[in-house]
């Protein structure tokens, strides 16, 4: 069952240095979090150098009827995104209809 809460992100712009989104979030359970007309009042910039490349995996494997394949996994890295934000690397401003906002 949904708790009524969620949010839309779309880009906006990139360039060799940043990459910008802008967002907005809804409340149904509170009616000044509604966010009905939709507005895209938030915005998060994330520069490029604190994006990480996932680890990739590549090795042949044989099938059942004799042939090759090579089968790729993706490792994903952990990110400290509290850390990126605290140092500069992403800065995020609220958007008017966030129901809880804190300094982190």
């Amino acid at each position: 069952m949904s708790m009524g809460r969620g949010g839309v992100c779309r880009k906006t712009s990139e360039n060799e240095r940043s990459v910008e989104y802008e967002y907005y979030s809804y409340d149904l359970d509170i009616p000044e979090c509604r966010n009905e007309e939709k507005l895209y009042d938030g915005r998060i910039v994330i520069a490029k150098a604190a994006l990480v490349e996932p680890e990739i995996h590549e090795k042949m494997k044989r099938k059942p009827n004799g042939n090759k394949q090579l089968v790729r996994k993706i490792i994903p890295q952990s990110v400290d995104v509290r850390a990126l934000a605290a140092n500069g690397n992403i800065t995020i401003t609220n958007c008017s209809h966030t129901s809880r906002k804190t300094t982190e």
